[in-house]
Order: structure tokens, then C-alpha cells, then sequence
């Protein structure tokens, strides 16, 4: 048995230690892979410390949303939607560590393979950073995207555990986010958008 399908969907400091895995393991749900064996983010910035305070550029009552860019084992501290004249209170420190896989024992379309990619979150806001399943865009060589999906394991451990964020300040999780790719097309960028799209982005180069 086998389910494939799309995962819904993190500002400051550089590069960080492993910690383990988080995605699902297989039942159900529409946006899952069960084993073969049963945003306007508004400018460019550059890294700082604490990204909080934000001006309000566009005069549209709240602070700006920023993009961050980098490369693997960089860290950026994505800071949530905005209230109306207030700085956001939720925000994760997020880290992407490395491209791993191909996971076999999946059964996935004729051609294509699961890949993962391990990345650390760190809740660094005043209030808790939640997210049910962290979504992330991954693009590859040929252009395309990869397509985010859920691992659902009947036997053994799952590969790539892609687990809910609940983070209060200071607690850190390690997770795994999960594609089905086209073989031998190479893993470039993954791209994170903080709050659903309306929070800061971060984008890493895999090469």
C-alpha cells in the first residue's frame, strides 16, 4: 500500500550540530507514501543576530517580512506574520544540515526516488513556533520541483520523520523533510517560508 502526496509546510547565525529525525510514519492522510512492503517576502537580507525588529517600508502598518540567503549548515532566525504596528512574536531559528537517501522500499512513479533533506528548527520567539508539518520547497537541476511527501512505514524505522513543531523558546527539534524526485536530477535549493507564506523567507543553496 502506498499514498504519496504534498506535505503542508524557517533567521540568524551560522551552521549548528545534527540532532535527530521527524516526518510521518505510514497510515493514511492524503499527502503521505506508505512502503512497498504493505509570502511575500519583501528584500534580501543578510543575517543578524536578531531580526525581530523590522521597519515598515511599505507603509502598510506592519514591519516587513525579510529573505534570507545561504548554504548548508547556515542558520536563519524566520520570523512569523506581523500584527498591525507590532513585531511578530513567533519566530524559529532554522538550520539546513545536509541532503540525504535515496530511501528504498517505497513505491513511487516509474524513474523517480525519495530523497530527504535533515534540517534543525529552534523556537527563539516570545511565543511558541508552531507548525503541524514544516513544508518547504525543493528545487532541482533540471528546474523542476521536488514533490513533499509524507513516509508511511509498516515495518522498521521511519528514514526521514518529519515531526509537528510546538517550540517554545530554546527547545530544538530535528526533522526531515521528504520528496519524491526525479532520478539522478540533483537536489539545488530548499526554500522555507515562516507562518504559512506571510513570514520571512529562507532559501539555501544544496550545491
Amino acid at each position: 500500500m502506498l499514498v504519496l502526496g504534498c506535505l503542508a509546510g524557517l533567521m540568524s547565525g551560522c551552521g549548528g550540530d545534527d540532532e535527530e529525525t521527524a516526518t510521518t510514519p505510514a497510515a493514511s492522510s492524503p499527502s503521505s507514501t506508505t512502503s512497498a512492503e504493505e509570502t511575500p517576502a519583501a528584500e534580501t537580507a543578510k543575517a543578524s543576530p536578531d531580526s525581530t525588529g523590522r521597519p515598515d517600508t511599505d507603509g502598510d502598518g506592519s514591519p516587513d517580512p525579510a529573505t534570507f540567503e545561504g548554504s548548508l549548515r547556515d542558520s536563519f532566525i524566520l520570523v512569523g506574520q506581523a500584527g498591525y504596528k507590532e513585531p511578530a512574536k513567533e519566530a524559529v531559528k532554522m538550520t539546513v544540515l545536509r541532503v540525504i537517501g535515496p530511501f528504498k522500499g517505497f513505491n513511487v512513479d516509474k524513474g523517480n526516488e525519495i530523497i530527504g533533506v535533515k534540517v534543525r528548527f529552534e523556537g527563539v520567539g516570545d511565543e511558541p513556533f508552531d507548525d503541524p508539518q514544516p513544508h518547504a520547497e525543493l528545487t532541482l537541476a533540471s528546474g523542476a520541483k521536488g514533490k513533499q511527501t509524507s513516509l508511511i512505514v509498516v515495518h522498521g524505522k521511519d528514514p526521514c520523520d518529519n515531526k509537528r513543531l510546538k517550540l517554545k523558546m530554546g527547545k530544538k527539534v530535528s526533522s526531515c523533510l521528504a520528496f519524491e524526485v526525479k532520478k539522478n536530477d540533483e537536489p539545488t535549493e530548499l526554500k522555507f517560508v515562516a507562518a504559512s507564506g506571510y513570514g520571512d523567507t529562507g532559501v539555501w543553496s544544496l550545491k
